[in-house]
């Protein structure tokens, strides 16, 4: 029996989450030895392949014109989440072809676009959440 749609999407989100946070702890526990830095490599790997699956179960697009019929207001906002999405597979891509797993130092440069990169795809689900929730919830407060 095939997988429900929405439980894969929250199936590939919650091991997005994971990726995010093993990536985020291993770069705060950072330290200067080749094996650091490989498994900071696996992680950004992972990391990667796991956003990717996750935005392409979601189908951003599809999701999106169904927020944008029940409210129209939406629109801009949907559309500049959808671009950042790219933006943020782009960076993440980025981030994987600057990695250098021979080098035994990982700059610090690189560490910081990590960081922000993170930053970035939680603030990016927060602002997500808060335009379907606006879609689908427009009465908050309303008397039943």
């Amino acid at each position: 029996m095939p997988i429900p749609e929405a439980v894969q999407i929250q199936v590939s989100y919650q091991r997005l989450q994971e990726a995010m946070a093993a990536l985020s702890r291993h770069v705060c526990n950072g330290r200067a030895d080749p094996r650091w830095t490989e498994e900071l490599g696996r992680l950004l790997q992972s990391f990667y392949d796991r956003l990717s699956t996750h935005y392409q179960l979601l189908d951003l697009e599809a999701d999106l014109q169904e927020v944008e019929q029940r409210a129209p207001q939406l629109h801009e906002k949907l559309v500049h989440l959808q671009r950042e999405e790219r933006l943020i597979l782009r960076e993440a891509a980025a981030l994987l072809r600057h990695f250098s797993p021979e080098k035994v130092r990982v700059p610090t440069a690189l560490i910081d676009r990590i960081r922000t990169l993170l930053k970035w795809i939680a603030d990016h689900e927060v602002r997500k959440n808060r335009v379907v929730l606006d879609a689908f919830y427009l009465e908050v407060g309303a008397v039943d």
